[in-house]
């Protein structure tokens, strides 16, 4: 999952568009993301906060531009996450406990485009309500 440090001059949302445009490429609609919940964890210099967001429309294709710090990138389901080495536990637990984990865009709603500058733009269609 990509993620860091929320830096000193900028917002969450901010924050969220930096990474994910380092660890994947690719440049969110602000609009389409939506914080979905938050965790924490330990406390003093253990501490951690980690803030899970759906992001529904980006541009470019998503590419593993950290190494470094991931094996691989793939489109998973929430029920999946269990078996991967997660660098907090926990995470897993986390995300399954969101209210509606069931209605986030699954691989298959993900339609690719052509934006008007010529990349591709990715948007998430919305499940139905039961």
């Amino acid at each position: 999952m990509p993620g860091g440090h929320v830096e000193a001059d900028e917002s969450e949302l901010q924050a969220l568009a930096r990474e994910m445009r380092e660890e994947l490429g690719v440049h969110i609609v602000a609009e389409s993301s939506s914080r979905l919940g938050d965790w924490h964890a330990g406390s003093g210099e253990d501490a951690v906060h980690v803030v899970v967001w759906q992001v529904g429309d980006w541009v470019g294709s998503p590419t593993n531009r950290a190494p470094d710090e991931h094996d691989d990138i793939a489109w998973i389901g929430i029920n999946e996450l269990s078996d991967l080495p997660l660098a907090h536990g926990d995470l897993a637990a986390l995300l399954r406990s969101l209210p509606g984990p069931d209605r986030l865009p699954r691989r298959d709603e993900v339609r690719t485009t052509a934006s008007p500058s010529g990349s591709e733009s990715h948007r998430c269609s919305p499940l139905p309500s039961e």
